[in-house]
């Protein structure tokens, strides 16, 4: 298994939508917006924030 370090630690958000929260980001010309997939904690994709930090939203566990 490669590990990957990276300048920034890695956030996560939880959202009640995570799939329309992608659309509104990619909607609005974000950059760096990762394509939606499935986990254990439902939906999620990743985005850099304006500081760097890659935030990995997930839709949420019921």
């Amino acid at each position: 298994m490669r590990v990957t370090r990276t300048r920034f630690p890695r956030l996560w958000l939880r959202t009640s939508d995570a799939s329309a929260l992608r659309e509104q980001l990619v909607q609005s010309n974000t950059p760096d917006v990762g394509p939606l997939q499935d986990s254990p904690f439902g939906p999620t994709f990743s985005v850099t924030g304006p500081e760097g930090y890659r935030l990995t939203v997930h839709g949420g566990c019921p």
